[in-house]
């Protein structure tokens, strides 16, 4: 777009370097002055441009990198990156690894709590119900242990806000099944439930 100027920033408003991966800002004559009547949008998205004089710069909420060719790399939505046990969890991940699988027409992920601990539910559209296990073995193949989702939903469809965003309450709760009266059948067992236990905080 003419007079358009896109950045990779970083949270002091810094350039970063190909490959290194910050926030998006665009700059130029097609930014607007702010949000109507939304003063506080407003200052967290319309800043003052330390590039150019008298120009605001709008705070996209992507994230990005440049790569060697110039070329400009999405990394998803700030706002669908959370900390989970200490962990960066990006959730645009775990649903784009799940839409891989050829019965997957689109998927989510959500963060719900079960008798108090965070877990990630993956919700997905599909013609037929998908086997859990070969959503399992997919997600295992891509994602690092603490990306996995303990539950997979399959939907009718995936709610949207009047934003476009995933609308998070008209999804059904995940049920997770409970194996108080499923007893190990001897001590090793027990030893390597407990260690299971330990591993995911889910006493």
């Amino acid at each position: 777009m003419a007079n358009c100027r896109i950045y990779v920033l970083d949270k002091q408003l810094k350039p970063l370097p190909a490959g290194v991966c910050g926030d998006i800002y665009i700059g130029g004559v097609c930014v607007g002055k702010g949000y109507r009547n939304q003063p506080q949008l407003t200052a967290a998205a319309f800043l003052k441009s330390p590039f150019e004089p008298d120009e605001l710069i709008y705070r996209s909420g992507d994230l990005g990198c440049w790569t060697d060719q110039g070329e400009l790399v999405l990394r998803g939505r700030e706002d669908n990156q959370i900390k989970l046990r200490g962990m960066r969890i990006e959730l645009d991940e775990i649903a784009a690894r799940l839409s891989l699988h050829p019965q997957v027409e689109q998927a989510a992920a959500l963060v719900f709590h079960h008798h108090g601990q965070p877990l990630i539910a993956a919700y997905y559209l599909s013609e037929a119900p998908v086997a859990e296990r070969e959503l399992l073995e997919l997600a295992a193949t891509y994602l690092p242990y603490y990306m996995i989702p303990a539950a997979f939903i399959r939907v009718a469809e995936l709610p949207l806000t009047l934003n476009g965003k995933l609308d998070a309450a008209r999804l059904p709760a995940p049920r997770l099944e409970e194996a108080d009266d499923a007893a190990p059948m001897s001590e090793a067992e027990q030893k390597v439930l407990d260690i299971f236990r330990d591993v995911l905080h889910n006493p």
